[in-house]
This record gives C-alpha cells, structure tokens and sequence, in this order.
C-alpha cells in the first residue's frame, strides 16, 4: 500500500481482536488511497509474479515483479490464517 501510494496521502492500519470465545485470530486491515486496482487486475494481486502491468502502477514501482501479496498470502497460509482484498 505504500508503495503504491502518493507521499501526501495516507496508509490506515487497523489491529483488531477476535470476540471472546471466538475462534477467529487477530485481523490487520490495511487500508490506502492510492491508484485503485482496475477490475481486470484483481485476479492477479495473489499470484505468483501477477504483476500489474499498466502506466500508472509501473510509475510508482518499475522494478517490482509481483511477489509481495504472494509471499504474504503463502507466510498467512502457513500459520493458518488468510489474506483477502476488498
């Protein structure tokens, strides 16, 4: 989210704990005013090298590969946990 966002705007991240006696873990929401992911493009954000390919998302990272929501939905998987984008 960062990384996709102007320097002047802002990146939220909200912490929050399950009910109790719930079996639900703890959730990190992260929200950005950034670009915005086209429709045709959120189908790739997990995968493996799905990088997003258009003007404005090469602007603010060329070099990146599209590995890190990969790497992130495979760390979550590993200890049981999900990621997910709305």
């Amino acid at each position: 989210s960062i990384k996709y966002s102007s320097r002047k705007s802002t990146v939220d991240i909200t912490l929050r704990s399950p009910p109790p006696n719930s079996h639900d873990r703890i959730i990190i929401e992260v929200q950005d005013h950034g670009l915005g992911i086209k429709q045709e493009n959120q189908s790739k954000l997990f995968q493996e090298f799905g990088r997003l390919i258009d003007a404005e998302n090469l602007a603010f990272n060329p070099k990146g590969v599209g590995l890190g929501l990969w790497i992130c939905k495979k760390i979550c998987q590993r200890v049981g946990g999900g990621v997910s984008f709305d």
